[in-house]
């Protein structure tokens, strides 16, 4: 794993370079990912795979994925897996964008509200609901670290999409975040103490659970 400073200049993140091949995953970069600001896993034969292996052996999330031969299909398989962003290998000038938003250092501070027992930690991307551990993918920790920072004030489903994928417009995308949030849903309803209502034209707000 290097830092890339050369691959996204004057950027204000660190981040890794992880490249998996023939099964193997160097171990010191599962322990530097836990400090980095994310991780960029690179695989030229095999990105869902890589992705897979990399998750189930522990390199901390966020994790973009680059590979040269990414497709629509393939870019959504891999964002359906957790993959945080994807990118062409070389990435393109074009694409930095992406990386930026996804790779945005966050407080090392847990996030805590009372209301709804709500314990938010960016750096393990667990989430607590009273004594209930919450499961969450990344972009389901970006969604409701997003939601929560705007204290149930509504959040614009552009803004869920520029935080949890890096992206802004894709219609597909959309449709994504749709999805991420309906699981929240289900699990907040699991815990019993909150819920995400939808705003119409808008976006989402997270509120307390009703009775």
């Amino acid at each position: 794993m290097a830092t890339i400073p050369q691959l996204l200049p004057a950027s204000p993140f660190l981040c890794g370079v992880v490249g998996v091949g023939f099964g193997m995953l160097d171990p010191r970069a599962v322990r530097l990912s836990q400090s980095m600001a994310g991780t960029l896993l690179v695989s030229v034969d095999s990105p869902l795979n890589a992705l897979f292996f990399a998750i189930s052996a522990g390199i901390a999330p966020p994790i973009a994925v680059a590979t040269p031969q990414l497709q629509p299909t393939l870019e959504h398989e891999l964002e359906s897996a957790g993959s945080a962003a994807c990118v062409d290998w070389p990435v393109q000038p074009s694409q930095c964008g992406a990386l930026r938003a996804v790779f945005r250092r966050r407080p090392a501070v847990a996030r805590y509200y009372q209301a709804l027992e709500l314990l938010l930690d960016p750096l393990s991307h667990g989430a607590r609901i009273g004594e209930t551990w919450l499961h969450l993918s990344p972009q389901e920790f970006a969604v409701l670290w997003c939601l929560s920072a705007h204290e149930y004030s509504p959040v614009s489903t552009v803004a869920l999409l520029r935080e949890a994928w890096g992206r802004t417009a894709e219609v597909d995308l959309r449709q994504s975040v749709e999805y991420c949030v309906s699981q929240l849903r289900r699990k907040l309803h699991r815990a019993g103490r909150g819920s995400i209502t939808t705003v119409r034209r808008f976006g989402y707000q997270l509120v307390r659970a009703t009775t």
